[in-house]
């Protein structure tokens, strides 16, 4: 069964988005929002779940994915796109870094997984 998502997509992000050779570092970069995303709004995403997903618009890019658990929930697709742009503002590259470094996460596993059509 396949769920239905609202697309946020970090405007901030958009040339990198966009570039499909820089796949790996998009994931990279949403992987990383997803946690701070969860911080900063801690509480605020009961029932809700932030997935990268593939979209399609004039070519397949990653992207953040929306799942409200119950239909009547709020909508909070805007409030995560204003979260992550303030993230994207104020955190510096050395967090991002000690993300990158921390975690063993398997990006191309991660690209084929995301990607596949």
């Amino acid at each position: 069964m396949t769920r239905g998502y609202q697309i946020v997509e970090p405007e901030l992000l958009a040339p990198l988005l966009s570039n499909p050779q820089q796949i790996d570092a998009s994931l990279m970069v949403l992987a990383w929002l997803i946690g701070e995303v969860h911080r900063e709004l801690n509480g605020q995403l009961e029932g809700v779940e932030i997935e990268i997903i593939r979209v399609e618009y004039m070519g397949a890019y990653p992207a953040l994915g929306v799942w409200y658990s119950r239909a009547a929930m709020a909508d909070l697709g805007k409030l995560i796109e204003q979260t992550t742009d303030r993230i994207l503002k104020k955190k510096n590259v050395a967090e991002f870094a000690a993300f990158c470094a921390g975690t063993d996460t398997d990006w191309a596993a991660m690209r084929k997984r995301v990607m596949a059509t």
